[in-house]
């Protein structure tokens, strides 16, 4: 789904991409901001990549709340466009924000825990108290 989601941003790089899966709708990436902005969906990050879930009884709502901010979107299901909507003066990228800046430290913050995880545990404690007391935990 990630995939199909890259290859059809090239073409749609300003629309919500809405894919069913099963019994939610999934977006991924700077949709899936757009998502958390406007309906407070909870944000799943991802390897490289985070995602915003939501049942298929909501899709109503959230069509007529993308159309009332016009912003454009489309839904996908079985890899097909089923349904898009495109607003004469699209706001999509009001509400993107920084999406690629939240997957970057989040990959740096996973690198991070990784590294900690492979070293052992008196470092690990050592390192851990010296970046609590950098942010005053």
């Amino acid at each position: 789904m990630i995939n199909l989601f890259r290859i059809l941003k090239l073409d749609y790089k300003e629309y919500v991409i809405l894919f069913k899966s099963g019994n939610f709708y999934i977006s991924f990436d700077e949709d899936s901001v757009i998502l958390n902005k406007v309906f407070n969906y909870k944000i799943i990050e991802m390897k490289n990549n985070i995602k915003v879930g939501f049942p298929l009884n909501n899709i109503d709502m959230v069509i007529d709340k993308l159309k009332e901010l016009n912003i454009n979107y489309m839904i996908v299901e079985d890899k097909s466009i089923v349904s898009k909507y495109e607003s004469d003066d699209n706001s999509f990228s009001k509400y993107t924000g920084s999406v690629f800046e939240i997957i970057s430290i989040n990959n740096r913050i996973n690198k991070i825990v990784e590294k900690l995880k492979s070293i052992g545990n008196d470092k690990v404690g050592y390192i851990l108290s010296e970046i609590e007391s950098m942010i005053d935990v």
